[in-house]
């Protein structure tokens, strides 16, 4: 809870590399075979994206890859 009383409303993401906040309205991809290409992007281990970042097309295929996690940030 923040000071103010009200949720906050981030999302952690906790890896070797340290804590990340991620905002509302992000999309968090997490790869089980990092550097792998899927939708004309090679994907780290995890990256976050804005929500408009792929089209339509893009998430389908990424949705649709056993490889790929896709996290959407509400």
């Amino acid at each position: 809870m923040a000071e103010t009383g009200k949720e906050e409303s981030t999302v952690s993401i906790l890896s070797a590399a340290g804590v990340r906040k991620v905002a509302p309205g992000s999309l968090i991809v997490v790869s089980r075979q990092p550097g792998q290409r899927r939708a004309g992007v090679a994907h780290p281990a995890e990256a976050v994206y804005a929500d408009d970042h792929f089209t339509k097309e893009q998430l389908k295929l990424m949705r649709a890859d056993p490889m790929l996690c896709l996290i959407e940030v509400g």
